[in-house]
């Protein structure tokens, strides 16, 4: 029996010692109830590390405060991007006290304008599904910012997936992993890209829309010694560039990866033509 007792007292005094810690509690339920003040401003740019926060405690006791993946802080200029947050943050504010932080988050809304040094957010709110599920995604699989970027424009101003472009080829597998998250989310059926595209990147503009690099990657396979030409046409027909020409291949699958720089091509749809023994096997197609 008193083995029995000093089981339940040790049962409750751990269960109120955790009934005494702070729960967690969202930046922005802190805000409206007054619990905290929250000053949010520009670093001077749109990714990453981008947003300065001062947080001070206006009660006197401690408060637990979570700041989501996927929360949208909203510019208090109109013209200027709001950040969407992509690591979350958990941090004990005690009775009082005032924190200041660097939020990690990127622009999501690709027409805007970047935000300068100082100007103004509030805490906004929870984005939509589909970005609350690409932040949380990208925080736990993280990519270079350019790529972040590309898959958060690809829903929230509904860019094409080829736009989700990765610099280092090795990540190839990856990359198409999220190529079919961003596809799932965007509720429709998709062609998974076998190519990506890089934009310029542009001081007066955020989305510079100007393509200057395709990286692309193919398959095929052969069941028989033959001669392999890969060629690409231009919107016209003509011929652009013979990335293959009639080289010999034994049977085997084959993976062949090629760059481009594409800063001169014009608007249109290009095609990639693939011929097996001087037969053409198959077509795709680059879009511009």
């Amino acid at each position: 029996m008193k083995t029995l007792i000093i089981s339940i007292l040790t049962a409750l005094t751990f269960l109120l010692a955790d009934n005494d810690k702070p729960k967690p509690l969202s930046i922005e339920k802190a805000a409206k109830e007054q619990i905290v003040e929250v000053n949010l401003t520009g670093k001077g740019g749109y990714q990453e590390d981008c947003i300065s926060l001062t947080i001070k405690s206006l009660i006197k006791k401690d408060t637990l405060i979570y700041i989501e993946s996927g929360r949208r802080l909203l510019s208090e200029d109109t013209t200027l991007q709001d950040i969407l947050i992509i690591h979350p943050r958990k941090f004990l504010l005690t009775a009082g006290e005032e924190k200041k932080m660097s939020l990690y988050g990127f622009c999501s809304q690709a027409n805007h304008h970047s935000p300068g040094l100082d100007d103004s957010f509030s805490v906004g709110k929870m984005a939509d599904t589909a970005l609350v599920i690409l932040a949380n995604y990208l925080n736990k699989n993280p990519f270079p910012a350019q790529t972040m970027q590309g898959a958060i424009w690809a829903i929230s101003n509904d860019h094409s997936l080829n736009s989700i472009h990765d610099d280092n080829k090795a990540n190839w597998q990856n990359l198409q992993k999220l190529h079919a998250l961003v596809a799932r989310l965007k509720g429709k059926n998709y062609e998974m890209p076998w190519y990506t595209i890089r934009y310029k990147e542009d001081t007066a503009r955020v989305f510079s829309n100007i393509p200057v690099e395709l990286t692309a990657h193919i398959n095929f396979e052969l069941w028989q010694s033959s001669p392999v030409a890969l060629i690409l046409y231009t919107p016209r027909g003509r011929v652009l560039k013979r990335l293959i020409y009639d080289a010999p291949y034994s049977p085997g699958g084959y993976e062949y990866h090629f760059d481009l720089n594409v800063r001169k091509w014009k608007k249109g749809k290009y095609r990639l033509s693939l011929f097996v023994n001087h037969q053409r096997k198959w077509d795709k197609f680059i879009q511009l």
